[in-house]
């Protein structure tokens, strides 16, 4: 049986009074142990849900603070419809499948109300048996901590990386994100879709006993070297400790963004299934 250890940190950071904002778009989801864990009007919501391994997302939620907040929530919402009691035969086909199909749905709900302008990244990646199979919309990140080292596995989806993608100039500006889920592309292509290239933008790796797991929003990882979150990991006793220095690593380093720090430690990994269902029933189905 899969065995983990997890703690989050997700607020305003620094707060307005301080120059910060004034509300949280951040959000977070955590499947594990037969219950789902995320964030709704700033309480954390359980809900009782049968499911195989452990499913992990951040979000970081664009548009102001009512979409922002209702465009992460939809997010982790959506994605908790993932965890299924059966292991789906293809882990990361079935990520990368049920993101389209739940940005599309999305996308065109959030467009009846008008112009699209809400939008979230989201960072998804799910442990089981001794693999783990991720997804990547935007510029949240996943780390794994191993050996005393800090990897990243994602890649920012910033205009200039696909531009190096393409082999296209790069242009002024290129920082900025190319795309991000329920908004869609902005500029590289249809909003209505995603470009998620396989390998790239999704992955799949073997997960050890003993490995830390790190998932950052920008106002973590962009304020806070990846040098010193390995020193955080390295030197924590604990996934609470962990969690707490990187969010307030953030702090010290100028972060006014919204700062979420999902930290999880594998203690023991669980049997490999030989129990599958058809990805191709996974269906985005939601309240948004």
């Amino acid at each position: 049986m899969l065995k983990i250890n997890w703690e989050v940190m997700c607020g305003v950071g620094i707060g307005v009074d301080r120059g910060g904002r004034q509300h949280n778009e951040d959000n977070y989801l955590v499947g594990f142990d037969n219950e789902t864990v995320w964030l709704e009007r700033g309480q954390a919501i359980k809900k009782s849900s049968p499911g195989v391994g452990a499913l992990l997302a951040v979000c970081d939620g664009l548009g102001g603070h009512e979409d922002g907040a209702v465009a992460s929530t939809a997010a982790v919402k959506a994605m908790s419809r993932l965890y299924h009691p059966v292991a789906p035969a293809d882990p990361e086909r079935s990520l990368l499948r049920y993101v389209r199909e739940a940005h599309t749905q999305l996308y065109w709900k959030a467009r009846g109300g008008g112009a699209v302008e809400m939008g979230t990244t989201l960072t998804l990646c799910w442990l089981m048996g001794a693999k783990m199979s991720w997804c990547q919309v935007g510029d949240s990140r996943l780390y794994v901590y191993r050996d005393g080292t800090l990897s990243c596995l994602t890649q920012d989806q910033t205009i200039n990386v696909f531009a190096r993608r393409d082999g296209r100039t790069e242009v002024e500006r290129g920082n900025n994100l190319a795309q991000c889920f329920i908004y869609g592309s902005r500029g590289i292509g249809d909003n209505t879709q995603l470009r998620l290239d396989p390998g790239v933008d999704s992955g799949t790796c073997d997960v050890f006993v003993g490995d830390w797991i790190l998932l950052t929003t920008d106002g973590c990882h962009d304020f806070v070297r990846r040098e010193h979150l390995e020193r955080i990991l390295k030197g924590s006793e604990s996934t609470r400790a962990a969690s707490s220095q990187c969010f307030e690593a953030a702090v010290a380093g100028g972060s006014k963004d919204n700062i979420t720090a999902l930290v999880v430690r594998v203690d023991q990994l669980g049997v490999s299934t030989t129990e599958f269902h058809d990805d191709e029933d996974d269906e985005a189905t939601f309240v948004f």
